[in-house]
């Protein structure tokens, strides 16, 4: 976060790579974002991109709670539940839990001194990863009790956790902690030899200030309506016009009937290009009834598809 905004940027070819995936795929998929949304195709080619916390906010207060609470369908959200008293922990409890974690660690941490350069030295700290879960699932069960809980701590760790020895390494300035790098990698049994994702954690007083990216793609309102319909039409090209809402292989929708001539849209061409009359209430109320929730029928309405289109297209998806 800088000045209220927060920025993202991700290396989505070491991420497809460390899941097993064709790096080369990423580039693909890039090359195939609408021009319209420039945000996805930004984050995809690993740029950085900026968003408004305050507008994430308002798009959640937006969006639909489900069939009984959704968007335009003139249902009543229900109260919310009366907060309850925080839980309570037995003293007692919290005390065994120290010491587990204390017998837990000094019996399977180990720690590896390996050296010191320009005054900072390097200590690796490792441990067996199932172990060290398994230990750590035993070790919290006795405070569950104490705490509102969906469903109890499992009595082994899953299988996801890889069963091999995990390690990060600490560095040291004059006694104290500088900063910390781990590899995520090593999380993966489908990292190859020589693959890393590492991930550096800095501590210190006399940081310079954070500063903002610059080139920063930002995020809009119109964004998520485009990423909104380009979920239910993978074609979308937005904004500007839906431009693959018809029927043919690899839409998503298949057999969806011609919502006249969106299948086609060209410039000048198509209802669904440029911009549809505005949805009423009304209109809102009678797409909900056929399944269509309001946020859904407005960033696509937004898009240039109008209400007759979007009630053909509910009913189409109705059966």
């Amino acid at each position: 976060m800088v000045d209220g905004k927060g920025y993202l940027q991700v290396d989505a070819h070491a991420l497809a790579a460390i899941g097993g995936g064709d790096a080369s795929m990423v580039d693909e998929m890039a090359d195939s974002v609408p021009a319209g949304m420039k945000v996805a195709k930004d984050l995809l080619q690993g740029k950085w991109i900026s968003f408004d916390p305050t507008l994430m906010q308002e798009l959640a207060k937006d969006a639909p709670a489900g069939p009984a609470g959704a968007a335009g369908s003139g249902a009543k959200p229900s109260a919310a539940p009366s907060p309850a008293a925080a839980p309570s922990l037995d003293p007692q409890a919290l005390k065994g839990f120290s010491d587990a974690l204390k017998d837990l660690f000094a019996k399977n941490v180990t720690f590896e001194d390996r050296g010191t350069k320009d005054g900072v030295n390097d200590i690796h700290v490792s441990a067996q990863a199932r172990t060290l879960v398994d230990g750590l699932l035993q070790a919290a069960k006795p405070l569950t009790k104490d705490l509102p809980q969906t469903k109890p701590l499992p009595d082994s760790a899953p299988s996801s956790v890889p069963d091999r020895r995990i390690g990060a390494d600490l560095f040291l300035k004059n006694g104290t902690l500088s900063y910390a790098t781990i590899d995520l990698a090593q999380f993966s049994d489908k990292a190859g030899p020589g693959q890393r994702l590492p991930l550096k954690l800095a501590l210190g007083k006399d940081v310079p200030a954070i500063q903002a990216p610059t080139g920063a793609t930002e995020v809009t309102k119109q964004d998520i309506d485009g990423v909104v319909a380009g979920m239910i039409d993978p074609a979308a090209g937005l904004p500007g016009g839906i431009t693959g809402l018809g029927t043919g292989p690899g839409v998503g929708l298949p057999d969806l009937p011609d919502l006249g001539g969106l299948g086609d849209a060209g410039p000048g061409s198509g209802s669904g290009v440029g911009k549809a009359d505005p949805l009423t209430d009304a209109q809102l109320a009678e797409l909900a009834k056929l399944g269509l929730d309001a946020t859904q029928a407005k960033a696509m309405n937004r898009a240039g598809i109008t209400f007759e289109e979007l009630k053909q297209f509910a009913q189409h998806l109705k059966g």
